[in-house]
């Protein structure tokens, strides 16, 4: 049987995700799901700094890091170019420090 971690989805996070399309949600509500479990083999997942790691679907990005069995998605956003925005990933790093220190 897979290990499966608790998923923490901050209510912005939430919030970004109902706003989009219905098949985007669900992809999107599905890879979170599927990452309770051991195999992300079948999602793109990208790691950003430190901990912070980058699940990809489509053109939208939901930035997330494990601490303790617990998988919190942290922040999400459209892509708008070929690299993350340094804002992007500063914004979730200091979610990750107030929320691990």
């Amino acid at each position: 049987m897979e290990n499966l971690h608790r998923v923490a989805v901050l209510d912005l996070v939430n919030d970004f995700i109902n706003g989009l399309p219905r098949a985007v949600r669900a992809k999107i509500f599905g890879s979170i799901e599927k990452m309770k479990g051991e195999d992300w083999s079948s999602l793109y997942i990208k790691t950003l700094k430190g901990p912070l790691r980058e699940l990809i679907v489509k053109q939208y990005r939901m930035i997330f890091f494990m601490s303790e069995n617990v998988l919190y998605v942290v922040h999400a956003f459209q892509k708008k170019t070929a690299k993350t925005p340094s804002q992007e990933i500063e914004w979730a790093e200091r979610i990750y420090k107030l929320m691990v220190n």
